[in-house]
């Protein structure tokens, strides 16, 4: 599909991230794009990161999101978001009404003024002593 398409920039979760199906998503492209011959833009993002974060869990428009402490490794940027970029993600979640029912604390917390994102994303594995 890649070969395919020829995107000119990929958005994955991160194989650091805590969910295990968002991890898996950020191994599965991890390994396709280790077959892609194409240049691509890669950026990676977290949602489960970390015990308590988001931070503060509550709908606080007008603040920064702070990184995730599983993130914290991988150096996240920050990309800055207006106003009204905000009110449309807020929009975006309201129409998911039932998992906002389940968890909107958590969701709500990422109504900020920043999408933070990472060029790598994990660590590499360590490599053997040299012999």
């Amino acid at each position: 599909m890649l070969e395919r398409v020829q995107p000119t920039l990929i958005l994955a979760p991160s194989a650091l991230d805590s969910h295990p199906d968002h991890r898996s998503a950020g191994r599965l492209t991890q390994r396709a794009l280790q077959r892609f011959s194409g240049s691509t833009a890669v950026r990676y993002w977290i949602v489960h990161g970390g015990e308590g974060w988001p931070s503060p869990r509550a709908l606080l428009p007008g603040i920064p999101l702070t990184p995730a402490p599983l993130a914290r490794p991988l150096a996240p940027a920050a990309f800055e978001l207006t106003p009204a970029e905000e009110d449309r993600k807020l929009s975006a979640l309201e129409a998911y009404p039932t998992q906002l029912r389940v968890i909107a604390p958590f969701l709500l917390a990422f109504v900020r003024t920043s999408e933070l994102f990472s060029l790598r994303a994990d660590l590499a594995a360590p490599q053997p002593p040299a012999r």
